[in-house]
């Protein structure tokens, strides 16, 4: 998990809606891969783990939108992967996760993306994660603060845990 804001021409992208259409999704879904590289990430996590395709289904009954993204600031760089508030507005909160796939196996991008859903799936469950402050309280709340002011939850680490048994046991990575 993650504070810091995006640059501003990626909320750009997000408040007009654009990035959601030209990635191919509908303002019915609540999961949005901003780049092709995530879309084949999404589509490979809910083809091959029953539990990804729950975690996107209850965001998708959400008041939360979260896209999904690997373009940004960081790259081959720790951590590989966080969640992000963006914003909140329309009844609606907006979060970005962050994955970095040139670090990472095909397996490893998935079980990611399965941790950081599960982080969003705690803000969505939060009243109170309506705003940056109220992102923060909830991770000071529910998580554990880690090395330079990122913060892990037990039910995130309980998701790649159990995102990884799936794999193992399922369709081969694509």
């Amino acid at each position: 998990m993650r504070t810091a804001l995006f640059p501003a021409l990626l909320l750009v992208l997000l408040s007009s809606g654009v990035a959601a259409h030209a990635a191919g999704r509908t303002d019915d879904f609540h999961v949005r891969p901003l780049t092709p590289a995530m879309r084949t990430v999404l589509d490979a996590a809910v083809e091959r783990s029953p539990l990804v395709r729950a975690q996107v289904s209850a965001l998708d009954r959400s008041d939360t939108v979260v896209y999904l993204t690997d373009e940004g600031p960081l790259r081959n760089a720790e951590p590989h992967g966080y969640l992000q508030f963006l914003s909140a507005g329309g009844g609606r909160r907006y979060l970005t996760i962050w994955i970095d796939r040139w670090a990472l196996a095909p397996n490893d991008r998935i079980e990611l993306l399965a941790h950081e859903l599960q982080h969003a799936l705690e803000v969505a469950a939060s009243p109170r994660a309506r705003d940056l402050a109220g992102f923060e309280a909830l991770y000071r709340a529910i998580g554990r603060e880690g090395r330079h002011g990122r913060f892990e939850t037990e039910g995130a680490r309980r998701v790649t845990v159990q995102v990884r048994a799936e794999l193992a046991a399922g369709r081969p990575a694509v």
